[in-house]
């Protein structure tokens, strides 16, 4: 039988929700909202769906399976779900101020959240060097809320906080394609996190600095649309912008189409964008600046063909490709010939100590060819 316990869901102190955790099977009982602004969750749902979507929340929350290099990091922890190691670190994360009290309830904000305390780098010593060894899984990190597939830890470094990203062991790509993005997102003036190339263990990974802190968090789109109960679709999410009165969010969008379009982006799934919030009124301030471009530029193909269409990661229905997502913009409006044309320049700048020689030179190939394929879809907006 299952060991229950009794958890309530904070944001900073703000008691959100409270609920009863079924230990071993991380199944989630009797959830009781308290604070609708704040919730997570839909507060006007049943408490059955309640409870499906709140165990949802939590677990797009932690590491998922899916993480390369789980199993090591489960062996090292000692955990079979690491929902387990999320749970015991209060679920504390540096993109929002939600966390997970227990019983006897006496925690406060202020002492634990990892805006204002110290954590230490341990868990990017695990995931970055195989030889590296802990004893305990009580060392503090905010690590254990953090998603994704690929290899990834946050950092801390004279006193600011960056997300450290390996790439994938077949290609070893993904590090610099987020540089690759980062550099032509420079060009076209579309808002985005900024990316760099960086080393960590001898390893290449990319490396960008915390956009957040605990007056400013960021909801991604999975999480509104559970809470707000709106189709996975973009006239849903373009609604609800307009409704909560954010600004320009077509032409937001309109730019997340356009670069997944010029490089071949195939993750934009509905972690992967999202809105900021003030954390103290819940009110929407801005569309979160462009981020997680990794998995793009071919890298999960093994033959590199610029004129095969890549498939959107935004549409849960239905074969749609980033080409698709651009027919109905006016790409004249946003990008010119000159800026194209530099796609090659930026990736051999991107691209200069990409250790794959064969690989890089198919790559140079694929970007020259994208070169004239966008080339010509500009001379049709004319």
């Amino acid at each position: 039988m299952d060991d229950k316990v009794e958890c309530i869901l904070k944001h900073k102190n703000r008691d959100v929700l409270s609920f009863m955790l079924l230990k071993d099977s991380w199944n989630i009982e009797t959830v009781t909202v308290h604070d609708a602004d704040f919730s997570p969750i839909n507060a006007k749902n049943t408490s059955n769906i309640q409870a499906q979507d709140l165990k949802k929340w939590l677990e797009n929350r932690c590491i998922p399976n899916s993480r390369d290099g789980i199993e090591r990091l489960k062996g090292v922890h000692g955990i079979d779900n690491p929902v387990d190691l999320m749970v015991a670190q209060k679920g504390l994360s540096l993109s929002d101020n939600y966390w997970i009290d227990k019983v006897p309830f006496n925690t406060r904000w202020e002492n634990i959240n990892y805006f204002d305390n110290d954590y230490n780098n341990k868990f990017a010593n695990v995931v970055f060097d195989t030889h590296f060894r802990i004893t305990t899984n009580k060392e503090d990190s905010p690590n254990t809320a953090l998603n994704g597939a690929q290899r990834k830890s946050w950092l801390r470094e004279n006193g600011h906080d960056y997300i450290i990203k390996a790439g994938f062991e077949r290609t070893i790509q993904e590090p610099f394609n987020e540089y690759y993005a980062s550099m032509v997102l420079d060009v076209l003036a579309f808002k985005h996190i900024k990316y760099d190339l960086s080393e960590m263990n001898k390893q290449f990974v990319s490396k960008c600095e915390c956009y957040t802190n605990k007056d400013r968090e960021f909801i991604n789109g999975n999480d509104i649309r559970l809470k707000y109960g709106i189709k996975k679709d973009l006239k849903s999410i373009m609604e609800l912008c307009d409704q909560k009165s954010l600004m320009n969010i077509k032409e937001k969008f309109d730019e997340m189409f356009i670069i997944d379009y010029l490089i071949d982006n195939t993750d934009r799934h509905w972690n992967n964008f999202g809105i900021i919030r003030d954390a103290g009124t819940g009110e929407w301030i801005e569309f979160m600046p462009l981020f997680d471009h990794g998995i793009s530029v071919w890298s999960t193909r093994q033959k590199i063909d610029a004129s095969e269409p890549s498939r959107s990661g935004f549409w849960v229905e239905g074969n749609v490709s980033n080409a698709d997502n651009i027919k109905n913009i006016d790409l004249g409006n946003y990008v010119n010939n000159t800026m194209i044309y530099n796609l090659s320049q930026i990736f051999d700048k991107a691209f200069e100590y990409y250790p794959i020689k064969n690989r890089k030179e198919e790559l140079r190939k694929g970007i020259k060819d994208k070169e004239r394929i966008v080339g010509k879809v500009l001379e049709g907006c004319r």
